[in-house]
C-alpha cells in the first residue's frame, strides 16, 4: 500500500542521532531525502518544509523506517480519490472517510503458520520463538482452537524480539 508520508521533527532528531552507515541505508530507502552523509551531521542541519515528505510503499519502506527509528505520520493514501456524498451539492464535495491500521507491522508478516487443536503450552513456545497471533478460530468439534500465527522472516532467524 502506497502513501504519502511526512516525517515527524523526532525523525529528524533520530537522524542527527544515526551513524553514517545508518544514514547510508536511509538514503537508499529514500534517495530524494537531503540526508547528510558527512561522519558528523552538522547542527544546524534539518528538513525544509518540501523536505520531509515522501510517497512510500508502507509494506517495504514504512516497515524499514520504523526499525530505524524514523518517525513519520501517514498524510494519504495514494489512488485515493473524492466521492461526491449524496444528495450534496455536487463535484468537489468530500467525504472524511476513516481508515484505521491498528499496526502496521501487519504488513510485513511474511510466514504464516496453522496451528490445529492447539494446547497452551504449544502456542507458548510459538510465541516465545516470535511467532504472533493473527486469528483465533473457535473449536467445532474439538476441544481446543485452532490458532494462525504469523511472523517476520527476518525476525525468525533470531529468535524473534
Amino acid at each position: 500500500m502506497h502513501a504519502r508520508i511526512e516525517l515527524t521533527y523526532a525523525a529528524e532528531r533520530n537522524i542527527k542521532g544515526m551513524d553514517r552507515g545508518q544514514r547510508e541505508r536511509l538514503v537508499r530507502l529514500l534517495p530524494s531525502a537531503d540526508i547528510p552523509l558527512d561522519d558528523v551531521v552538522p547542527e544546524k542541519w534539518g528538513f525544509g518544509w518540501e523536505g520531509r515528505e515522501f510517497t512510500v510503499d508502507l509494506s517495504d519502506i514504512g516497515v524499514n523506517l520504523i526499525e530505524m527509528g524514523v518517525t513519520f505520520e501517514v498524510k494519504r493514501f495514494s489512488s485515493c480519490y473524492r466521492v461526491a456524498e449524496p444528495g450534496s451539492a455536487g463535484p468537489g464535495t468530500t467525504n472524511n472517510i476513516q481508515i484505521a491500521i491498528p499496526n502496521l507491522l501487519l504488513f510485513a508478516v511474511d510466514e504464516v503458520l496453522l496451528l490445529e487443536d492447539s494446547c497452551t503450552d504449544r502456542l507458548q513456545d510459538h510465541l516465545t520463538e516470535g511467532w504472533r497471533i493473527l486469528a483465533v478460530c473457535p473449536p467445532a468439534a474439538q476441544r481446543r482452537p485452532d490458532y494462525i500465527l504469523g511472523r517476520q522472516k527476518a525476525l525468525s532467524a533470531g529468535g524473534g524480539r
